[in-house]
């Protein structure tokens, strides 16, 4: 393994976290933010063409995978770290992983200065550099969020608080974050990441009046739609029909539901649909069912919309014999 000047330190603090609890899709969230940004670092040091999707090969695959070492207490501080690089299969990038880890701590320190100039020198593909960027930022907190991340390449290193970057701030970054490079064939269907104006309904999705800006994420994989499902011994009523995109890419399946902050993966399709129906499961049963004078203002958001999209949970048993 690597040594400690090589290690990834990941800080989660703030209001969201309590007696060392973390909630687990912030946590899932930061961390596969993460691994995909050293994804695609390490493929365009290697040579793959951006616009190349598919599976990577299973030496590639496990070279760039980052491993969870260890989790402490407090704010949760958690220590990633590359595998040692096989030499035999690959004797011209031994030192692949320090290359990688120097480039993400540069790009990490440039994305908070702000500083477009240095993320190009970095990576100078436009299309993995707008990538990269953006899955910085997705992992970033915004003003007003009751939690911070903090990154640090090495032990003794500086650690970066990293922000969501507004308009006001940077217009180069911003722009990365809300244009695409994703070449599609006439009749694709698109997965699309938009900047909306938007009121608050009362019950319900908030209601889109304007549309501001897009971002064309990924082609979609598979679309799957639900109206109902179990977990755990219980039945769960949707209020509506819930459609989910499912992407697959570097052998990952992931299914993202920003309503309710949710990111679930697995390495199958079924895998990742059972983590996600989980997730919507722990939120009811911490959150739905609590008292408001128990929670916080977060916390109550994330009540409200969870009673919003589940209008019924019953135990299974109940649910045939009703």
């Amino acid at each position: 393994m690597t040594g400690d000047a090589e290690k990834i330190i990941v800080t989660i603090s703030g209001e969201s976290v309590k007696d060392s609890r973390v909630p687990v899709n912030l946590f899932t969230r930061t961390i596969s933010g993460i691994q995909t940004t050293i994804y695609y670092i390490g493929k365009s040091i290697i040579g793959v063409a951006p616009r190349k999707r598919g599976r990577l090969t299973e030496p590639v695959a496990q070279e760039l995978q980052l491993y969870l070492l260890k989790t402490e207490p407090g704010s949760l501080v958690a220590t990633l770290e590359l595998p040692k690089v096989q030499e035999d299969l690959f004797p011209d990038r031994k030192n692949i992983n320090r290359v990688i880890l120097t480039k993400y701590r540069n790009i990490i320190s440039a994305f908070q200065e702000r500083d477009v100039s240095s993320i190009e020198r970095e990576i100078e593909d436009p299309l993995y550099r707008d990538k990269i960027i953006r899955e910085i930022n997705q992992i970033a907190s915004a003003r007003g969020d009751d939690y911070q991340v903090q990154i640090a390449v090495g032990r003794q290193a500086r650690a970066f608080s990293i922000e969501k970057v507004r308009k006001d701030e940077s217009p180069l970054l911003y722009s990365a974050i809300f244009k695409t490079g994703v070449e599609l064939e006439h009749g694709s269907e698109l997965l699309i990441r938009a900047l909306c104006r938007a009121s608050q309904e009362k019950e319900g999705m908030p209601k889109i009046s304007r549309m501001l800006d897009y971002d064309i994420e990924e082609t979609i994989v598979e679309l799957v739609s639900i109206r109902q499902f179990t977990y755990g011994g219980h039945l769960y009523i949707l209020k509506n029909e819930l459609d989910l995109v499912i992407r697959h890419e570097d052998n990952i399946f992931t299914i993202e539901y920003h309503h309710l902050d949710i990111l679930a993966y697995g390495e199958s399709r079924d895998e990742a649909l059972d983590m996600f129906k989980g997730e919507l499961a722990y939120i009811w049963h911490e959150y739905a069912l609590e008292k408001d004078t128990n929670l916080l203002d977060h916390a109550r958001s994330l009540k409200m919309r969870i009673r919003n999209l589940i209008s019924g949970v019953e135990p299974i048993e109940r649910a045939k014999n009703g």
